[in-house]
């Protein structure tokens, strides 16, 4: 029985209508439905009132009253496989970013409006690192954007461990944004 169920259950047992009980809690009727349905769970401070609505305690509410040890192995175990899963998607995911071409696109919104896109091949740049801190993006300013403010061996390293998505957000002095993204284009 999962939670809201238990909610639901207990409810209907106590006579009270989810109003009733929105009342008494001080809360909204479709607060006590999203519990109910498992869309959501109670705030934590709640939950002794809602055990006294019920006429129960806070581990009866929440189940912890009937702990046995048999319960507490299989959960153990259950947690160990998924975690294991877990781990072993994860490396599968990252052993298959290399079967694209992985790309760094950086976006700059300046302050005078303009709106720059450079998208290059890591490996690519991966050749030229040195020279990335020294670049220079123009643009309607007189002064240009400065990269040297993103470490790019870091930004290699995510890469190369699988991060994909926005990597870098930086707001400049002068309010102009630089975004750095990691994106795979599949082959």
């Amino acid at each position: 029985m999962t939670f809201g169920e238990k909610l639901n259950s207990m409810r209907k047992n106590s006579g009270f209508t989810q109003e009733e009980v929105a009342v008494r809690l001080g809360i909204s009727p479709q607060a006590v439905s999203k519990w109910e349905n498992d869309l959501s769970c109670p705030d934590i401070m709640l939950l002794p009132e809602i055990a006294k609505l019920y006429g129960k305690s806070v581990d009866e509410l929440l189940g912890t009253d009937d702990f046995n040890e048999a319960d507490a192995k299989e959960s153990i175990i259950d947690d160990k496989i998924s975690k294991q899963n877990a781990e072993i998607k994860d490396s599968f995911s990252r052993k298959n970013v290399g079967n694209g071409k992985m790309f760094l696109k950086v976006n700059v919104i300046t302050q005078n409006g303009d709106n720059i896109n450079v998208r290059l091949p890591v490996t690519l740049l991966k050749s030229v690192k040195g020279l990335l801190g020294s670049i220079k993006i123009n643009n309607s300013s007189a002064d240009g954007i400065d990269l040297s403010e993103i470490d790019f061996d870091m930004i290699f390293e995510l890469i190369d461990s699988g991060v994909m998505g926005e990597i870098v957000n930086i707001v400049t002095q002068n309010g102009d944004n630089i975004k750095v993204y990691a994106e795979r284009e599949d082959i």
